[in-house]
């Protein structure tokens, strides 16, 4: 997700299926987990941050 972000920006659709329908606690969950996901990359770009090149842990 953060090589995503880093290409297309915070203005972008991306396209989340068997890693949010298989989660183990379910689909809202799956979808949770990725919208925290994605929400931390965007603000970790929008701040200036890298988080591949600095290793930041989510």
């Amino acid at each position: 997700m953060l090589a995503l972000t880093k290409i297309f920006g915070d203005s972008s659709v991306l396209q989340f299926d068997g890693g949010t329908l298989g989660h183990p606690w379910g689909n809202t969950s799956g979808a949770v987990a990725n919208r925290v996901a994605l929400e931390a990359c965007v603000q970790a770009c929008n701040e200036g941050r890298d988080l591949a090149r600095d290793k930041y842990i989510y």
